[in-house]
Formats: structure tokens, C-alpha cells, sequence
């Protein structure tokens, strides 16, 4: 066992402080950046108040913000990944209605294998949102102990 070893990487490891969001009431802190909710949506703001952008999921800004922090421009792909995950949810919603009311087998299979390609979708979504969040060296690491 390197348990050992392990935590001493850990611990001397510099830990980049824009690395790890921060929550801190209502809002989400990514280093320069800001994320706040409203009834509908995320925003994203720079430190001069700014309105850098907004999105629906939470991942989504959380991603926005860590990218611009880091200044790297993919917000196009991150909007992109975000109205799917937002697309999929309601589809994903429906279908499970559908599901549950209808007595039709054949429509009923149908419902179930379309559910099941939303809920792939979202996650396949989530987990690109994901890459931009936390480093592929953190995602290697972690995915590395728990295998």
C-alpha cells in the first residue's frame, strides 16, 4: 500500500487556488469570478461586476467561469453542452410522463429507450462540463485510486 506516498503528494503538491470552487452563500467564487443563481438561471461576473455570461445548470457556470479564469475560450462549447443538458432534462421528463401514464407496451418501450438516451446524453454532457472544471492531471489521479 502507497497510502503513504499518496498523501504526501497530496500535501506537498501547490495547490492552484482557482482550482476548487468556493461557496459562499448564494454565490460561487472561481478565482476572478462569480457565479450567482436567479430563479432561472446561473450568471457569471468578472471581480468589476461585469456580466461575463449565463447559462441554466450550475456545472455549465461553474465551467464558464473556471475557463475564463484560466483564459481559455471555450464558452461556445460550454453554452453548447449546457442547452443539451437543458434539452435532455425536458425530454427526459417528458418521456418518464409518458412512461407512467400510458398502457400502450410498444409506446411504452419506446418511452423507455428514449428516457434512456436523454439520461446518456446528460451524462455524457455533465461529464465534458467536468473535464473543464477540474484538470485532466486531478481527473487521471482520482480516476487512477479508484480503479
Amino acid at each position: 500500500m502507497n497510502i503513504i506516498k499518496d498523501i504526501e503528494y497530496l500535501i506537498n503538491k501547490p495547490v492552484d487556488p482557482t482550482l476548487f470552487p468556493v461557496k459562499k452563500g448564494n454565490k460561487i467564487f472561481v478565482g476572478n469570478f462569480v457565479v450567482k443563481q436567479n430563479p432561472y438561471s446561473y450568471t457569471v461576473y468578472n471581480e468589476k461586476n461585469q456580466l461575463q455570461g449565463d447559462t441554466e445548470s450550475k456545472l455549465a457556470a461553474i465551467a464558464l467561469a473556471k475557463t475564463l479564469n484560466k483564459n481559455r475560450r471555450v464558452s461556445q462549447e460550454i453554452r453548447r453542452l449546457d442547452r443539451m443538458i437543458s434539452k435532455n432534462l425536458q425530454d427526459s421528463v417528458f418521456y418518464d410522463n409518458v412512461y407512467r401514464k400510458t398502457q400502450d407496451t410498444q409506446r411504452k418501450l419506446d418511452a423507455d429507450m428514449k428516457l434512456c438516451n436523454a439520461r446518456s446524453k446528460i451524462k455524457d454532457a455533465e461529464e465534458k462540463l467536468c473535464s473543464f472544471i477540474f484538470p485532466k492531471k486531478v481527473n487521471n489521479y482520482y480516476n487512477r485510486k479508484l480503479t
